[in-house]
């Protein structure tokens, strides 16, 4: 609406700008009040979303397989130190994983490495000392010894059964990249400056790798080929041989696990140069991964509950979301302190988030089906009702559980039920599982809220927008008002002076 021209108090004397806004305060107040409800609003969401980022924080990093400390890995429950003795270790790496068992082990000799097959140029390809400076050269301006030639710009060749094609305009590691990143194939194309030679090799050690190489078009590869290497198959691998216990173990790779240990060979052993290896449970390891984990929790925990109990006092009720103009007669510094109290209570004895904790507080109660045991059993309890769901770990139970079955503490923690009964499937999920749900069951919960609280958002700004837009018309009738007044006032004047003027005039006859 355009604003009407603004005569203000020119002949009754008022303030008309003064009365005017006066008058306009109740409706600037509503409006307010509706801008504090949608700031407040607009809070809360923060403040549950906040909650939410919390607890996904938790579980991608303890609830998830690819989290920095996965509590479903087997691996945390059953730690073994691997402790070598003589005199050539290093020949040997040794692991091991939950499945393995504690005790001692003799490897008697390393007989033999797992090689792959590989085929390498008979001899240098270039006519000097390397194709060229860098392996982004183009195919057709590399020095080849024997000329690569193309057929209509291309050369085509098969390695185990993938077509290959590439431009006489393709770089040189161009031709690398694409073969050593298809899987099919499996195999890995270098170039050496250093022998100035190509070889191929494949990415399966063992006796059972090949290769088998198949010329199309052009000349990469066959007699005069411009890489120096043959047509056909090539087996040209062997297995790794190892005599373990007294018993001789064949593989195809250099890295093999047997009975939960990981054996990874480096290189040849004279006979009879015994290593020795000894299997001790580290149980303190185990008891400080799970500490981590419950540490962790109970700080979500207490967070949680600090939200549901953290209400303003008496004397902070009055702290209520600023307005614009409020802010700008203020400090950054005042405005923060002042916010920070505002905001204190938004998620006061939250039906949602109190509903959750009652439910992890009673995750810890059943026993866990798989295991035949409850967490308690394991020193894994819930404590006095004044900690709030908070876990309480008694180490020594724990210690005592692991040295006793760790397969039977890890499944108290990781069993995962596939029963569709509801009832079944509780029963049979570990204590991990149990929170996951949970805390799955909350954030369905809270994005309902999160959803509803935008729509009523959105709702505000809109009356607000409308509540703004009449109080603006108000003001503008309020202005036409008084302006009619004082024209009505100026015509009173014109009026007076002009009797005043007649009246002079019969005085002075």
């Amino acid at each position: 609406m355009a604003s009407s021209i603004k005569i203000t108090g020119m002949y009754s004397g008022l303030d008309t700008d003064t009365i005017v806004q006066r008058l306009m305060e109740i409706e600037k107040y509503k409006v307010d009040r509706q801008f504090r409800a949608k700031v407040t609003l607009e809070w809360k969401q923060e403040a549950l979303k906040k909650v939410e980022d919390d607890i996904k924080e938790f579980k991608n990093t303890y609830l998830s397989v690819l989290g920095k400390f996965n509590m479903y890995s087997k691996n945390i429950y059953n730690v073994y130190d691997v402790i070598m003795t003589g005199s050539n270790t290093s020949a040997v790496t040794i692991k091991a994983d939950y499945s393995a068992t504690a005790g001692s082990h003799v490897i008697n000799q390393v007989n033999r490495l797992a090689r792959a097959s590989a085929v390498q140029s008979a001899e240098s390809v270039s006519v000097g000392s390397q194709l060229s400076s860098s392996n982004s050269t183009k195919l057709k301006d590399l020095d080849f010894k024997n000329s690569m030639n193309f057929e209509d710009g291309k050369i085509s060749f098969k390695i185990n059964g993938e077509t290959f094609t590439f431009s006489e305009e393709d770089t040189l590691q161009k031709v690398l990249n694409t073969v050593n990143s298809n899987g099919n194939a499996g195999v890995i194309l270098n170039y050496s400056r250093l022998s100035d030679t190509f070889k191929i090799e494949s990415k399966k050690s063992g006796a059972d790798s090949e290769i088998v190489i198949e010329n199309i078009t052009g000349t990469a590869f066959g007699e005069n080929g411009a890489f120096g290497i043959a047509t056909g198959t090539f087996k040209n691998g062997v297995d790794a041989e190892v005599v373990i216990d007294g018993i001789t173990v064949t593989r195809s790779s250099n890295t093999f696990t047997i009975d939960g240990i990981t054996y990874t060979l480096n290189e040849t052993t004279k006979p009879e140069a015994n290593i020795g290896f000894r299997l001790t449970q580290n149980v303190d390891k185990a008891v400080e991964s799970i500490k981590g984990f419950v540490d962790a929790y109970n700080l979500l925990i207490i967070k949680l509950d600090t939200l549901l109990i953290e209400r303003k006092n008496s004397s902070e009720r009055g702290y209520t979301p600023l307005t614009e103009d409020e802010k700008k007669a203020m400090s950054d510094e005042q405005i923060e302190k002042w916010e920070a109290i505002a905001k204190k209570g938004l998620l006061y004895n939250d039906r949602s988030i109190r509903s959750m904790l009652d439910r992890l507080r009673r995750t810890l109660y059943a026993t866990v089906s798989e295991a035949g045991i409850s967490p308690a059993q394991i020193g894994i309890k819930t404590g006095h009702w004044a900690n709030k769901g908070q876990i309480t770990l008694d180490e020594d139970a724990l210690r005592a559980a692991l040295e006793n079955d760790p397969h039977q503490v890890m499944s108290v923690f990781t069993s995962i039920s596939s029963s569709d009964d509801a009832s079944v499937k509780y029963s049979e999920n570990g204590i991990l599982k149990r929170i996951s749900d949970v805390f799955d069951s909350y954030t369905k919960s809270s994005g309902m809220t999160l959803a509803s609280l935008g729509e009523n958002i959105e709702d505000m700004v809109e009356k607000i927008d409308m509540m703004e837009e009449k109080m603006l018309e108000l003001e503008e009738k309020y202005y036409q008002k008084y302006a009619v007044m004082e024209r009505a006032l100026a015509k009173l004047q014109s009026q007076s002076d002009w009797l005043n003027s007649m009246l002079g005039s019969l005085t002075y006859r």
